[in-house]
């Protein structure tokens, strides 16, 4: 099945929040993000939370760290990698 032109895969369990008084409007992390959920309004970033997986592949692109990653329970619960090794 495929949702807003990528393969549905299972969310992070997280979304990312922007502080918009630190966006400054370059574009990079609209560039970057596969679920498109990243636009400009009014030369401000806005995340569409529907379409936002918890990747964090914006945060690392942004050179203002205007991003970051917080819980988001209707996300889901995330996957605890760690226990899969044992």
């Amino acid at each position: 099945m495929v949702k807003y032109g990528q393969p549905m895969i299972a969310s992070s369990g997280y979304v990312v929040q922007a502080d918009a008084e630190l966006c400054q409007a370059c574009g990079n992390c609209i560039d970057v993000c596969p679920f498109n959920a990243l636009s400009l309004n009014n030369d401000h970033i806005s995340i569409s939370w529907e379409k936002c997986m918890g990747c964090g592949v914006c945060i690392d692109r942004c050179p203002n760290n205007v991003f970051k990653l917080v819980r988001d329970e209707e996300k889901g619960v995330p996957l605890e990698v760690e226990l899969l090794t044992n």
